[in-house]
């Protein structure tokens, strides 16, 4: 870590030797923090890089306090208290943040994913400061988030949604008004419910899992705007998150290429699909993720229920 510290406060003791001095020492600061860096201790690709940090420090060396924390970073504010309990190797927080601009921040982490505007939501989590080489397994987190005006690279729902009957879609990008949801993280990995995600063009819902190896394994609801009629495209989000996938649900296809053949394209096509997606709600799993010629892969795929 690097940067400008300045502290004010009060330091008290009271003990008849160096131990109890020590054992009863209380904290009583005010510390701010300029044009700081700091290096965290898992895999980052660089420094995360605060503006400034103030804070409330109170307690003990075993038990700190910080409270009223205030940080700028990357255009936007961070707020909250956190706790830091040394015996038992702890620091848990809750943290409200507003305007955050999210590319930089991703790129500290990832060159893999691109993710770009201004997140804003609340969370909370605990650590264990000493196992951070175990990352995410470490840390227990649960929260809520929203993006604003961005970009999600590598996925083009858009294009996925206008070809139901395409067997995979790669590559492009997907701009967005809003991207929101539930995030939660623990040692199987990160968890998205209730994912919501808003554009002139497309909207879509549903969830994903991302494993500590970064795979994916999630399923969205879209609806292309604009089209005669308003038809919902299931769609299977596979792959991992250097290379995610997304494709139709195989109930969605088979439904598709009945209503193609028997009512022609179009409105044969999309009666097809809500058939499809009707059969793959009652028969189907909500995690399928796998095409009907990769049965035989579900098992290595699968993650644990939430």
């Amino acid at each position: 870590a690097k940067g400008m510290l300045h502290a004010k406060g009060q330091l008290a003791s009271q003990g008849a030797s160096a131990q109890e001095l020590s054992d009863n020492l209380s904290l009583d600061l005010n510390v701010d923090l300029k044009n700081a860096a700091i290096r965290l201790p898992f895999n980052s690709r660089s420094e995360l890089e605060l503006d400034s940090v103030s804070t409330h420090v109170t307690g003990t060396p075993q038990k700190i306090r910080l409270g009223q924390l205030q940080a700028r970073l990357y255009g936007g504010t961070l707020s909250g208290t956190s706790v830091v309990q040394q015996a038992q190797g702890l620091l848990g927080a809750e943290v409200a943040f507003d305007n955050i601009s999210l590319q930089p921040l991703v790129d500290a982490f990832s060159s893999d994913v691109m993710l770009t505007g201004q997140l804003n939501g609340q969370a909370k989590l605990t650590t264990r400061m000493n196992e951070f080489d175990r990352f995410p397994a470490n840390t227990q987190l649960v929260g809520s988030f929203r993006i604003m005006h961005g970009v999600v690279g590598k996925v083009d729902l858009v294009q996925a949604a206008s070809n139901p009957l395409t067997h995979e879609n790669k590559g492009g990008k997907t701009r967005f008004d809003e991207l929101s949801g539930l995030l939660s993280m623990d040692g199987s990995g990160y968890h998205l419910r209730r994912l919501k995600i808003s554009s002139g063009a497309v909207n879509a819902t549903g969830k994903l899992d991302i494993s500590p190896q970064l795979k994916l394994n999630g399923s969205l609801d879209t609806y292309l705007k604009g089209t005669a009629t308003l038809v919902s495209i299931p769609l299977a989000v596979a792959g991992t998150v250097r290379d995610p996938v997304l494709y139709p649900s195989g109930s969605v296809l088979a439904g598709a290429a009945v209503g193609t053949a028997l009512l022609g394209p179009g409105l044969g096509t999309a009666l097809g699909i809500q058939v499809g997606k009707l059969l793959h709600k009652l028969f189907g799993r909500d995690n399928e993720k796998t095409k009907p010629e990769d049965k035989n892969k579900k098992e290595q795929h699968r993650t644990p229920a939430k």
